[in-house]
């Protein structure tokens, strides 16, 4: 079978804090212990930073709706036409300056980068989440291989049939 290459994870850091991402999620993690360890922890330190990320998203959001308000009634007021939109005024025009307007583009780009970092916590979590399931699963396999002898294995995968 071919082995799929993943390129390398890129580390997320925050502050003077780096995640390592891709030796967390390419691990191997022979004991469950450390495992247990260092997931749960990096699952926690992201969930602190995703607090942020959607308090960041929700400010954004809301910055976004001023830009957009404030040039609205300031083309509404006279800039509209001072700003070469054209003599008349109808909503739909209003509404289409408003977008064209650099501070409503700049307040849509903070929000779409918001976003972006909250997909990113949200994604990077469920995946740490998933590799410690996958951890804690084979660890009880192992176990299980280790604790019931050969024989009762062999016995409970062959079908029984009563006479």
């Amino acid at each position: 079978m071919n082995k799929i290459i993943v390129p390398k994870l890129k580390n997320i850091k925050i502050g003077n804090e780096t995640l390592d991402l891709d030796s967390l999620l390419n691990s191997e993690f022979e004991d469950v212990r450390e495992a247990s360890e260092q997931l749960p922890a990096a699952i926690a330190w992201l969930g602190f930073h995703r607090g942020y990320a959607y308090e960041r998203l929700t400010i954004a959001e809301q910055e976004w709706n001023e830009a957009e308000a404030r040039v609205y009634f300031d083309l509404r007021n006279g800039a509209f036409v001072e700003r070469g939109y054209g003599d008349k005024m109808t909503e739909e025009a209003l509404k289409k300056a408003v977008l064209l307007d650099e501070s409503v583009s700049q307040a849509a780009v903070e929000y779409a980068s918001a976003k972006r970092w909250l997909e990113v916590y949200n994604s990077t979590i469920e995946a740490l989440v998933a590799k410690l399931d996958l951890v804690r699963t084979s660890e009880a396999t192992r176990r299980r291989l280790i604790e019931v002898p050969p024989d009762v294995l062999e016995r409970s995968a062959t079908p029984q049939t009563r006479t």
